[in-house]
């Protein structure tokens, strides 16, 4: 029985675990079913069902062993809180995930992967719930732990690593969230995996949302083609657009914009979906292709965004770009049809009071005028400033910018003129509003400064170029580079030492790069501009460096014929030829010249630049042939530009401008004398001619344009014309006045006079512009060679004396015609220095102490008598130049002949030999002349006070012990004597008679004599800047003047003269000392009495050049004056006065002092 038992309990027991055992096996089956159709489920986004049945499958399972299995526990936490975090219920989310994690580290431990891999999926979970600050404890923990205890990086730390890094940026740890993220990419290195390219997603995202775009950009390449594919492509090329246009990288802004228009016309349904505005993405484009030069391309998009904001009120904004486009590719009809467009567009909407108008219509002026419609233009200019003029309510800002648009207009047709005019109105206007601090007032004062500098006024161009930069200083704009760079521009010519040329440049670098980052034209332009500065201060490599970055940049940003562009080539060639690099110094310098030919003029200011800049290549390399035309057609446009500008500038600014226009004439003149001392005869007669005709063209040309000035002023008859004269004259005799106080009371009077400067510069100005003084063809009478021959007889011969400056040194050549030479000799004389130390040191000093000279001749005459003595000439007509107007020609004593030069030749002295084409060397007795003035013997202490002791030279060392001069009475009355014998009006002025205004208000009669006290000062710091206040004639109470009520202080200075109206004096006899002495000025002669008389109005001078005696010059002008009288010829006269007192008294002191020059 019992075995029986235990065998049915064996078998029992066996069958009931088969049975379990079965059920078990029955149950997994049917859980691992219910599994796979749970995650069925959800791969199909059902998670509601999904959950369902999960709740389901654990309430069958709870009276089984199964639930008690770890794997089937953390089946359901971790697939509880997968599905409510599906359904957005965070609570079950949260509660169920940490119940996954609790299970994990019981079951395998904190550190096991499986553990980590629930923590960072609570954490994920936890930014889900936008509970960020709880998830990045939680991704910390993750990534701690995995640090601390498995110590290797593997794919659940990166990951986990990278889900941190978003979590800190989505909290805005910035620092934190790029050391994850930078820890992270040292991980992956450069794999390039689809993980690497997710990464580099979201730090790059996280990178532009934190504005550092520079970081952010070096990813856009790695992105691009990982991005394409997917949906999100178009927004990361706006995300990348936006990055590269705050970077300023203006390039790779336009490239993702140009994909982001191709891949929108591509899926143009997509496109939408995204919400862009394709309207601005092609608008930018069309502006990015502007910056970078790309003129066809911009052309496109702009096409297409006229059409695309037709309706918009941004189309008035789209055509004015437009007008812009194609302004700068010179396409002109394009232009004018869509300003046309515009301002029709402004009208049909009532738009005529904004500032796009206002663009508009000037615009269409300046577009006019390009395209040779002249009259168009000034209607459609004088139409809409006569509108704003006749508003009561104009804004004068408005008012202001239509007279700027319309200066710079005429300024780059080089009308500078004009550009004067309206530049200057439009200044006036902001300043009579208040408004000299603005940016429109900062904006005139750059247009000025650049008139100014066109016309070589370096010292004004400087003056507004600071005082607009100071304005415009804090204003984050294109202006202020502009005004940085054409002041460092500026100091470059004026002062190249100045440090602050360099700090300006650099100011303005960092400034351009700021606004367009380097890939930008403006940039490189800079680059060149700094660049020039190294050169001019020998710093030949930084220079160089400069100049070939700025010259890559212009080669892909910028079309051919971009002036900056032509300029950088152009200057690198002279860099090279500095650096003795010949053959890439001719090739930069070819193709900057045939670009400049091909796209703009030989006038254009860059052409003159190279083009000089090639021809002394060509001199430095003996390639004469092609140096030699270069360099005379530059002089000859130099002359030309001259004329043109001559009509409305002031006295000052002419002599500014000639200054600097004489440089490149100079080029001209050092090449031929430098060729004429190498190799005679190697420059061919013609050259030589041409360099005659240039002197004839620009000698004296400053003293003729201002006394042609004065000619059209009193002959014109126009009364408001001469009233406006008269108030000149009135505030230069203010300025002579104010400059001849002490400096004391100057200083105090520093204001007002800086005030009448400007009021006289101005109407200097505006008298010039009335006048017409040359008609429009000043350069078209100008002499030539073959005139003046012409006119020569046999014997005679012009010689021109010319002062040259050539590499900084000054040189003296002659240049001599006859009537049987069909072209001029030139001779070259010496050196400057030679000239003006020394030389005129031994000069002066045999006159002085009346020793015999026998160095002076063949100094500065041997090698000009002996070519006139071998063509038989006994008669010159003589221009000086420099030092030889200190030098009485007739005093140079011949050691070979032992004569005087005045006993073998006739020397006539003139301004300019072109002044021999009008000389009339007979002339009958006092030709026009009705009226005489004779002034001698002033009172220079008037009657009451003492007496003034004798003096036996026409000079003064102290104006409170000026000598009497008794003999001067008895010229006078001699004189007089004379001329009552004719029928010539004559008025005597002696003694207290001859009193300063007595003496001004009857110089403009057809004769002058004047015997009295002559001086001049050299350097004299109480007369200020201007030489004509350094010379001038002592008159009556002129010792004693503070205590005289007249007001004037018996000085007649030569500043005082020239602003006389002595247009009826046909010749003025300085019988005193020095009186034709004063400053130098090589071309123009001496600043002193003799000019102011030739200014105002005078015909011929008769003046000395040191301290004459007065018994001497007595006799001489008695002896003039007889024989002038008695044959009519004042030339013939003079000449016999001089030989006859040169019998009495052999020293040339006494008989050579005086000349006459003129005709």
């Amino acid at each position: 029985m019992k075995g029986k038992s235990k065998v049915k309990l064996f078998f029992s027991t066996l069958f009931l675990n088969l049975c379990i055992t079965y059920a078990n096996a029955q149950q997994q089956v049917d859980f691992d079913r219910e599994v796979d159709r749970i995650e069925s489920l959800i791969q199909q986004g059902a998670f509601e069902e999904a959950n369902s049945v999960l709740i389901d499958l654990q309430l069958s399972l709870e009276n089984t062993s199964l639930i008690a299995q770890d794997t089937v526990r953390l089946y359901f936490s971790s697939k509880f809180a997968f599905i409510a975090n599906q359904l957005g219920d965070c609570e079950n989310t949260i509660s169920k995930s940490k119940e996954d994690l609790n299970l994990r580290t019981e079951i395998y431990g904190a550190a096991d992967p499986l553990t980590l891999s629930s923590s960072r999926n609570l954490g994920i979970y936890y930014l889900n719930c936008d509970s960020a600050e709880m998830a990045k404890q939680q991704l910390q923990i993750t990534v701690d732990i995995h640090r601390d205890s498995i110590g290797q990086p593997d794919e659940l730390y990166a990951r986990s690593l990278d889900d941190l890094a978003y979590v800190r940026g989505k909290l805005g740890d910035i620092d934190g969230a790029i050391k994850n993220y930078n820890e992270l990419l040292g991980l992956l290195g450069d794999s390039k995996s689809s993980f690497y390219l997710h990464v580099a997603e979201n730090y790059s995202a996280l990178l532009m949302s934190s504005e550092r775009y520079e970081e952010a950009a070096a990813f856009y390449e790695d992105l691009k083609g990982y991005m394409t594919p997917k949906s999100e492509y178009p927004f990361f090329l706006k995300d990348f657009y936006n990055v590269f246009v705050h970077q300023k990288n203006y390039v790779k802004a336009l490239e993702t914009a140009t994909e982001l228009l191709t891949w929108c016309d591509s899926n143009k349904s997509a496109c939408s979906e995204t919400g862009f505005d394709l309207k601005e993405f092609v608008l930018n484009s069309a502006r990015l292709s502007v910056l970078l030069f790309r003129y066809e391309d911009a052309s496109k998009y702009y096409t297409r965004a006229e059409d695309l904001y037709s309706d918009s009120p941004k189309y008035i904004s789209v055509l004015l770009e437009q007008s812009d486009l194609y302004n700068a590719t010179g396409e002109k009809y394009k232009q004018l049809n869509t300003l046309s467009k515009s301002l029709i567009t402004h009208r049909s909407r009532s738009m005529t009071d904004s500032a796009s108008y206002t663009k508009t219509v000037l615009e269409l002026g300046k577009i006019h005028t390009e395209m040779g419609r002249f009259e168009r233009a000034d209607e459609v200019f004088s139409e809409y400033i006569d509108d704003l003029e006749a508003n009561p309510g104009t804004n004068a800002e408005k008012l202001a910018v239509a007279y700027q648009s319309l200066g710079n207009q005429r300024y780059l047709l080089q009308n500078f003129k004009d550009a004067d005019k309206y530049l200057s109105k439009a200044q006036n206007i902001l300043v009579k509003e208040g408004l000299t601090s603005s940016s429109e007032y900062a904006s005139v004062l750059n247009s000025l400064g650049a008139l100014y500098e066109a016309l070589a006024n370096y010292r004004k161009a400087e003056k507004n170029y600071r005082k607009a930069l100071h304005i415009s200083y804090e204003e984050e704009s294109g202006l202020r580079v502009a005004l940085a760079t054409n002041l460092a521009n500026i100091l470059t010519r004026t002062q190249p030492k100045n440090d602050s040329i360099l700090v300006l440049l650099n100011q303005a670098i960092n400034w351009q790069e700021t606004s367009s980052g380097k890939d930008h034209p403006g940039y490189a332009n800079l680059l060149s501009n700094r660049a020039v500065y190294y050169q001019k201060n020998e710093s030949y490599k930084l220079a160089l460096a400069d100049f070939e970055q700025a010259i890559k940049i212009f080669k892909y940003t910028v079309p051919e014929d971009h002036p900056q562009y032509l300029s950088a080539m152009s200057s690198i060639g002279l860099l090279y030829n500095l650096m003795d690099r010949m053959d890439e110094a001719l090739e930069s310098m070819l193709i900057a010249k045939s670009l400049y030919l091909k796209y703009y003029s030989e006038a254009h200011p860059g052409y003159i630049r190279t083009v000089n800049n090639l021809a002394n290549l060509y001199t430095k390399t003996e390639q004469y042939d092609l140096a030699e035309p270069l360099l005379l057609s530059l002089a000859q446009s130099q002359v030309k530009e001259i004329n043109e500008s001559f009509t409305y500038l002031s006295e000052s600014e002419k002599k500014t401008f000639v200054e600097e226009k004489q440089k490149l004439l100079n080029n001209f003149k050092g090449y031929v004398v430098a060729r004429s001392t190498i190799e005679e005869g190697s420059i061919k007669p013609n050259v030589i001619e041409d360099w005659y005709n240039l002197e004839l063209s620009t000698k004296g040309m400053l003293l003729n344009s201002t006394k042609k000035v004065r000619e059209q002023i009193f002959n014109s008859g126009d009364k408001e014309l001469i009233d406006l004269f008269s108030e000149w004259t009135v505030a230069r005799k203010q300025i002579a006045d104010l400059q001849s106080l002490k400096s004391d009371l100057k200083q105090k009077s520093k204001t007002r006079l800086d005030s009448l400067l400007q009021k006289t510069n101005d109407l200097e100005k505006e008298l010039s512009r009335r006048s017409a003084e040359f008609d429009g063809s000043f350069g078209d009478k100008s002499p030539t060679y073959d005139q003046i021959t012409a006119k020569l007889k046999s014997g005679e011969a012009t010689v021109e004396i010319i002062r040259t400056e050539i590499n900084e040194e000054g040189i003296y050549t002659a240049l001599i015609g006859t009537a049987n030479q069909s072209h001029p000799k030139l001779i070259v004389l010496g050196k400057g220095k030679d000239f003006e130390s020394n030389g005129f040191t031994v000069y002066k000093n045999a006159i002085k102490f009346k020793v015999d000279d026998p160095k002076s001749f063949d100094l500065y005459w041997r090698d000009i008598h002996e070519y006139l003595l071998g063509n038989g000439i006994t008669k010159i007509f003589y221009a000086p130049d420099g030092i030889y107007h200190k030098i009485s020609l007739n005093t140079l004593y011949d050691p070979a002949s032992k004569n005087y030069l005045i006993d073998e030749l006739e020397v006539f002295q003139l301004s300019s030999t072109k002044d021999f084409l009008n000389l009339n060397v007979g002339g009958e007795q006092f030709e026009g002349v009705d009226k005489a003035l004779l002034v001698g013997r002033p009172s220079y202490k008037l009657a009451g006070n003492d007496v003034a002791s004798i003096g036996t030279t026409r000079s003064f060392a102290m104006l409170s012990d000026v000598s009497d001069l008794p003999g001067t009475e008895e010229e006078i009355k001699e004189i007089q004597s004379l001329i009552d014998k004719s029928d010539v009006e004559c008025q005597v002025l002696l003694k207290d008679d001859a009193k300063e205004s007595v003496v001004k208000s009857q110089l403009n009669r057809g004769l002058v004599h004047i015997a009295t006290h002559g001086f001049f000062m050299e350097d004299d710091a109480g007369a200020g800047s201007d030489p004509m206040l350094s010379s001038g004639l002592l008159l009556a109470g002129v010792s004693d003047f503070n205590e005289n009520e007249s007001g004037e202080d018996g000085i007649l200075t030569a500043y005082e003269i020239m602003n006389l109206g002595l247009n009826d004096l046909q010749m003025v006899v300085l019988s005193a000392c020095e009186t034709g002495l004063g400053e130098i000025s090589s071309g123009e002669g001496i600043y002193g009495l003799q000019r102011a008389f030739f200014v105002g109005g005078a015909q011929s001078v008769v003046m000395s050049l040191w301290k004459v005696d007065d018994e001497a010059t007595k006799d001489l002008m008695t002896i003039f004056y007889k024989d002038y009288l008695k044959n009519g010829n004042k030339r013939e006269a003079f000449l016999n006065a001089q030989k006859k007192i040169k019998k009495k008294y052999k020293n040339p002191i006494y008989w050579g002092a005086f000349v006459m020059l003129g005709g």
